[in-house]
């Protein structure tokens, strides 16, 4: 959830909230059977010149806020 409201507010996107696995259109992804935590982020979509201007300009700033959310939770399970 941390993850997704960084992506909205950074890029102005709509928030489409956080579903789990299960209720994925798939019911089951082949990546979420890794060990550790797992995210499969929707950034945008790739055929809206919009939302591919709004990554272009805020991706910087995203990278950073990821790194920063990942560390975080990274030092948690060390």
């Amino acid at each position: 959830n941390e993850l997704n409201n960084a992506f909205c507010s950074i890029l102005r996107t709509k928030n489409r909230g956080v579903i789990s696995e299960s209720a994925s259109h798939l019911g089951r992804l082949g990546l979420m059977r890794e060990q550790g935590i797992i995210t499969l982020q929707e950034m945008f979509f790739i055929s809206n010149k919009s939302d591919i201007d709004k990554y272009n300009a805020g991706k910087i700033r995203l990278a950073k806020v990821i790194a920063g959310i990942i560390v975080k939770y990274e030092n948690l399970i060390k």
